[in-house]
């Protein structure tokens, strides 16, 4: 998985050479210079440096002046393949500088999850935090249908770098489930299609074992600052639905005396655990009055490539954050 950071370039957490010895290296990929820069490895030292398969990988929240990119990357297996095989808890933040030449600066070991997890996914959540959900115990790859199903999910919390478990799912989605979050601040989860246990016959081992036929069920989630108490803010207007770089945007609201984040979350493209074009920032707030606020929209397309976006406006309350339903709108030139 590859992200642009803050400064126009391509950063790839896990590796980018056929040969695997060197998948530990982290690289940024300039696309002007079309060249590729190595970093070293993240996570050394610590439990699990370098590569790990079947990981989830989020790039947190943008914030101005947009000169640092965090990652975000959880679970999976230690190693290139076969790996360790069983999944582990080890959870870490890798942070490019982009005003010092895209340096890796420091990659630094969160608290773990709750869960070892492999081939869950991530989903970034509008207040900040990230949801995880989904996988198996161990490397349904190395031996289709041996996996144990993580039902529980988890959410991280940038602020104190700890994982909460939280509600769990209803079906087994091990290999090649998805999630991706919806304009009313709710996780889409769904889909399972593993691989037939021991790569013969679709058959589920007795004991709790993974599902080993196809699933294309899917379940809503409803993360806590659903349940904060209170109403929910409401954008009941956006001044236009065209962000252009460099300008502003009034967003009316009658929460807009509590509203304390803006936040630009890119709309969804998911496949094989990877939202391709995930990406999220929050915009300055430059005005208020009773009604409305007033942001900073995006400098440049380094920090928010053309497209579609949700707009979401976050209110203050005492359990934290609560985000509103998002308007739809479009960065462009």
């Amino acid at each position: 998985k590859v992200y642009y950071d803050a400064g126009g370039q391509v950063f790839n957490p896990f590796g980018q050479s056929v040969d695997e010895a060197l998948w530990n290296q982290a690289a940024v990929y300039d696309p002007a210079a079309k060249s590729w820069t190595t970093l070293g490895v993240p996570g050394f030292p610590g439990t699990a440096p370098g590569f790990r398969g079947s990981t989830f990988s989020i790039a947190l929240p943008l914030s101005p002046p947009y000169v640092a990119a965090q990652f975000l990357s959880a679970g999976g297996i230690v190693g290139t393949t076969p790996g360790t095989y069983l999944a582990t808890r080890d959870s870490r933040i890798t942070t490019i500088e982009t005003s010092s030449g895209d340096k890796m600066s420091s990659s630094i070991v969160t608290g773990p999850l709750n869960n070892a997890r492999w081939y869950s996914t991530g989903v970034l959540l509008p207040d900040g935090t990230v949801f995880a959900v989904s996988g198996a115990d161990r490397d349904e790859v190395d031996f289709p249908g041996s996996g144990m199903p993580v039902h529980q999910a988890e959410i991280f919390n940038p602020a104190t770098n700890q994982w909460t478990a939280v509600a769990s799912e209803r079906h087994d989605r091990t290999y090649h489930n998805s999630a991706v979050l919806l304009p009313t601040g709710q996780v889409l989860v769904g889909g399972h299609a593993p691989i037939n246990t021991g790569y013969g016959s679709p058959s589920t081992l007795p004991g709790g074992y993974s599902n080993n036929f196809r699933d294309a069920t899917l379940e809503i989630y409803n993360p806590p600052y659903l349940f904060f108490g209170g109403q929910r803010p409401v954008i009941s207007a956006v001044s236009t639905p065209h962000l252009r770089y460099g300008r502003t945007l009034t967003i009316s609201t009658s929460s807009a005396g509590s509203v304390s984040k803006v936040m630009l979350v890119r709309n969804s493209a998911f496949t094989h655990l990877t939202d391709a074009d995930q990406r999220a920032l929050e915009l300055p707030i430059v005005g208020r009055t009773g009604s409305s606020i007033t942001v900073q929209t995006p400098p440049s397309a380094n920090v928010a490539p053309f497209g579609p976006y949700m707009l979401f406006i976050d209110a203050s309350s005492a359990n934290g954050l609560v985000p509103s339903v998002a308007a739809q709108v479009y960065v462009t030139d």
